[in-house]
């Protein structure tokens, strides 16, 4: 069986590195199947892989015309793991509402499609302060925490619609940035471990330290938190049975569900990350040996 690890060209990820990227190449080969780490739009014969795995082709979003090109053609050539239907679902986290109609609980967000509807989400929070993002980005691009009424906030929103992108306003979650955000991973459904994420955001605008650093260590959920984080997965198999999106999407190689419990109060759903998220392997012994054995699994 030979499998392609979907990635992107060295000089984009020379900024923005996937530090696990060889290392789970190696550890594949090392098990007994073909694996390589293929340039998405590199041209090659698709065909000849059994499976690709999309691990960061992290430049999407900035080439997205070009990437939905790539994966309409790829798909009609080759298994993708995870899935096109769950990507397509997941890349635009309009998502949020399915889950909050299923009755996972999330973070209360507001889709604004104008600059209208910005200023009338921005006025709710008066000045509390909250997160302007766009509903598809990676890497906490174009997203910023302000309060409410700092007009930085609002010419925010006014730069991603500018990019014809929706706007997500979110209230601030103060244990977010008290370092209290988790990010559960799912191999095949199941549990294999989880993460604490230090903070990103300035209040004010841009990333704490001045540049994009994730903060990782291990965590143990609370039990509230890994049963939020199944009833998410428990979600995404009801949807993708309700959309027809067969066996690989109703039981995902790989998924990163991230949530956050705050003060007093049960845990919300923050974002289910269902495309390319880090694994963040080698924080939790035996992490990369359950990731290998569910994508043997799923290649039978």
């Amino acid at each position: 069986m030979t499998v392609a690890l979907i990635s992107t060209d060295a000089e984009y990820l020379a900024s923005d590195d996937d530090t696990e990227l060889d290392f789970l190449a190696e550890a594949i080969n090392s098990r007994g199947l073909n694996c390589e780490v293929v340039v998405w739009h590199e041209p090659r014969d698709w065909s000849r892989f059994d499976a690709l795995v999309l691990k960061s082709p992290w430049d999407y979003h900035l080439r997205l015309e070009e990437f939905q090109q790539w994966f309409h053609h790829v798909a009609t050539q080759c298994r993708i793991l995870n899935p096109p239907e769950v990507v397509w679902w997941n890349i635009d986290k309009q998502y949020l509402n399915q889950f909050t109609e299923l009755g996972v609980a999330c973070v209360p967000t507001v889709f604004c499609h104008d600059e209208a509807a910005c200023l009338a989400a921005l006025a709710e929070h008066g000045s509390a302060a909250v997160v302007v993002k766009p509903t598809i980005s990676n890497g906490s691009r174009f997203t910023g925490l302000f309060h409410a009424n700092d007009d930085q906030a609002l010419q925010l929103c006014r730069e991603i619609l500018a990019q014809q992108k929706v706007v997500m306003v979110q209230p601030e979650i103060p244990e977010i940035a008290a370092g209290a955000e988790r990010g559960l991973l799912f191999f095949n459904g199941a549990l294999s471990h989880a993460i604490t994420k230090g903070p990103i955001l300035q209040l004010g605008g841009g990333y704490l330290g001045g540049r994009y650093i994730e903060n990782i260590t291990p965590a143990q959920p609370t039990r509230a938190e890994r049963s939020l984080g199944e009833a998410a997965m428990a979600a995404i198999t009801q949807i993708a049975r309700q959309q027809g999106w067969g066996p690989d999407g109703e039981t995902l190689l790989y998924a990163r569900i991230d949530v956050v419990t705050p003060e007093g109060r049960d845990p919300i759903l923050l974002e289910a990350e269902l495309f390319e998220p880090s694994l963040f392997l080698r924080t939790s012994p035996g992490a990369v040996d359950r990731y290998i054995d569910a994508l043997a699994a799923k290649l039978g």
